[in-house]
């Protein structure tokens, strides 16, 4: 139970922290209570899991209520017209992925692997994972690309990118071994 709470108060948290995260805390949430059904586990257990959470982005619609007299959940954002879908996303998702002095590959070329780890997890086995980190990643990454102040020194794309990389690295966790031995 501890865990639990532990858990759902770090997602509560979350977009306290910032708007971009915005799209993790209700699709981990949805994981974490399929897994928790899938164990068999309790109504308390489940309560423990959401309520936290819940509490604390009741919270944080309170406050943006108070603050800036909306229910938005990005005031700040809206407010200034950086609003996603504005733009065609496909020349943010190059840049973001290739641009020389502030893409992803040109600073950390490790995540080249991504492809083929995915490529290599296949198998039914992986279904879960492809399916649970296709569903974070995709609409965040179709958001952030699509800004219309995507462009410009003061939001280089790889800053945004940076949120979901961690999770791509199951992918380059399960290609380094197979690249690594093929190099001895």
């Amino acid at each position: 139970t501890r865990n639990l709470l532990l858990v759902s108060t770090c997602l509560g948290v979350l977009p306290w922290v910032h708007a971009r995260f915005l799209l993790f805390p209700p699709l981990f949430l949805a994981f974490h209570l399929l897994r928790l059904r899938r164990d068999g586990a309790t109504r308390p257990l489940a309560l423990a899991a959401l309520l936290p959470a819940l509490l604390l982005i009741a919270g944080f619609e309170v406050y943006n209520l108070i603050v800036w007299h909306t229910l938005s959940p990005a005031p700040n954002q809206i407010s200034i017209g950086a609003v996603p879908f504005q733009k065609n996303p496909l020349p943010g998702l190059v840049g973001t992925v290739m641009d020389p002095g502030i893409g992803v590959i040109p600073n950390f070329p490790i995540f080249l692997l991504v492809l083929p780890g995915i490529l290599l997890t296949t198998s039914r086995r992986w279904w879960s994972l492809h399916i649970q980190i296709a569903a974070l990643v995709l609409p965040y990454t179709l958001v952030v690309c699509s800004f219309t102040f995507w462009d410009g020194g003061w939001a280089p794309p790889a800053r945004f990118a940076a949120v979901i990389l961690p999770m791509l690295s199951a992918y380059v966790a399960l290609a380094r071994p197979r690249f690594s031995r093929g190099q001895r």
